[in-house]
């Protein structure tokens, strides 16, 4: 193989590839290479040990080749979380919910605990809120301060009726006459409408204004077998065209001086006519119980409903019907003339000595009364026993 007058080369061995070895064979200057050995010697060929020169890199500029590259300038501290805190949105929905709850006057009351509870929330949300959510929180913190005092003033006008009221009247004018129909309660929300009517008035009718219910008669006697003593109040209801809905009776027990020994309450629905309140366990001792005094409620507790549209019970054969030694029954029938049934009628069953004295009361329900006048069967039961000559009066109610 010959040579290149510039840049001399050999081939491997034989047998030996030149992509076998680890060091690829090194060109030299042809001038150095010899051409044959040495005339007459075996001697080995000195080969030159080629170089190979430094290659220089270019430095970028204004880059210093003295140090490494220095990072790309950047933030050096966290991205902030722009999405505000889950508590701060409830605060501040509260404050919003509380805030128009607090205009409704039936919902003042309700109001107030929400604002109470979003002012506790905002407070929370404000200590606890770092990067979002502060501005949520600081507008529920000055809804609920706003909220709070407005459902306070709204609730505190309600208790003192500025709002009005829907179920009673509150005043009546100076000629005891109604000027304006829109003034009359609807006795049909309680269903003691006379069968085909509606319960209101005509739009032309003057009715007089109510007057309170009158107290008829009252009796009192010991309970066997409890420390205990029994009340009947006699009511009797003198308006043509109102009644006393679930009107709320107090009872004063007294002794001999006056005294006040026990007080306890009952209820009627008074329709026109005679009712009674009977009462149990209202003094732990009877025999301290000289006489008893009785509140009714005021006129303003009436509700419009003339004779002609309200309806009405009627009992029929109240007898002695059981004796023995616990005890007396009294039964009888009771039938109402309504255009609803009536559901827990309550019949007060007084029963009087030969003399007309009042000796006993009780209390006994009728779970449903048909209001087209089908009659349904009471019970009342009396302990102890009444005399042979008792004489019953009933007083149903609603």
């Amino acid at each position: 193989m010959s040579a290149d007058p510039d840049l001399g080369y050999y081939s491997p061995p034989p047998g030996v590839q030149a992509h076998d070895v680890d060091r690829p064979y090194e060109y030299v200057s042809a001038s150095t290479v010899p051409s044959a050995h040495p005339s007459g010697t075996d001697a080995p060929v000195a080969y030159a040990e080629a170089s190979y020169p430094t290659p220089a890199y270019a430095v970028p500029d204004g880059l210093s080749s003295a140090r490494p590259m220095q990072p790309l300038p950047g933030p050096a501290f966290p991205l902030r979380d722009a999405r505000p805190k889950g508590v701060s949105i409830t605060s501040l929905v509260l404050a919003i919910i509380g805030l128009v709850l607090a205009f409704v006057p039936a919902m003042a009351g309700f109001a107030v605990i929400v604002m109470i509870v979003a002012f506790i929330v905002s407070i929370t949300a404000l200590a606890s809120a770092k990067r979002g959510g502060k501005g949520f929180a600081g507008t529920a913190l000055a809804l609920s301060i706003l909220g709070g005092l407005v459902a306070v003033v709204v609730a505190v006008l309600q208790a003192f009726g500025a709002f009005g009221t829907s179920d009673s009247y509150s005043s009546y004018d100076s000629y005891d006459e109604y000027e304006q129909y829109e003034q009359y309660d609807d006795p049909v929300d309680h269903g003691f409408a006379a069968p085909g009517t509606d319960g209101i008035p005509a739009d032309d009718m003057v009715l007089a204004a109510p007057v309170p219910l009158t107290v008829v008669e009252t009796a009192f006697g010991g309970e066997t077998g409890a420390d205990s003593t029994w009340v009947v109040v006699i009511l009797d209801n003198p308006n043509p065209d109102h009644i006393f809905v679930d009107a709320e009776v107090r009872v004063r027990a007294l002794d001999a001086a006056g005294t006040e020994v026990a007080t306890a309450y009952g209820d009627v629905t008074a329709l026109q006519g005679r009712s009674a309140v009977v009462l149990h366990g209202v003094a732990t001792d009877a025999a301290t119980v000289a006489s008893v005094e009785v509140t009714v409620p005021d006129a303003a507790s009436a509700t419009v409903s003339p004779a002609a549209e309200t309806g009405a019970f009627s009992v029929t054969d109240a007898r002695r019907s059981a004796d023995d030694k616990n005890g007396t029954e009294v039964s009888g029938m009771l039938a109402g003339r309504f255009e609803n049934d009536q559901s827990y009628a309550r019949v007060a069953v007084v029963a009087r000595d030969a003399g007309g004295r009042i000796v006993g009361a009780q209390t006994t329900y009728v779970d449903r009364v048909a209001g087209d006048g089908t009659p349904a069967d009471f019970r009342a039961w009396f302990t102890p026993g009444l005399p042979t000559e008792a004489s019953f009066e009933t007083y149903p109610t609603p």
